[in-house]
């Protein structure tokens, strides 16, 4: 587990892959970031490399709330990709979007 969300401390975008480097095995993350674009690069990283990733929570300031771009299927394709076309149940898989998080659940 790790969890680095102490107000005004955030996590480079360039940190994400060093985290996959050093943590293979992490299952639940809460993260946060400073940009949107950072949050995008997060989420695509962390869904593509840890494959025991169950739980993810992402805070950021500016997230648009009309925004589609994580939707189940979407995390559900990127997961497929990434590992193969069994590694996740689909019925399982829950997103939340506000202004101010992405939270991510896998099982």
């Amino acid at each position: 587990m790790l969890n680095s969300t102490t107000e005004d401390c955030y996590i480079p975008g360039n940190f994400t892959s060093k985290i996959v480097e050093r943590f293979p095995s992490l299952t639940d993350i809460k993260l946060r970031v400073y940009s949107f674009n950072e949050l995008v690069s997060a989420v695509d990283i962390l869904l593509y490399h840890l494959k025991n990733l169950s739980y993810l929570k992402i805070y950021c300031s500016l997230i648009p709330v009309f925004d589609d771009y994580y939707c189940p299927s979407y995390i559900i394709e990127k997961r497929r990709q990434a590992f193969n076309l069994n590694i996740i149940d689909e019925y399982k898989v829950v997103v939340n979007r506000s202004a101010g998080y992405v939270e991510i659940r896998l099982s």
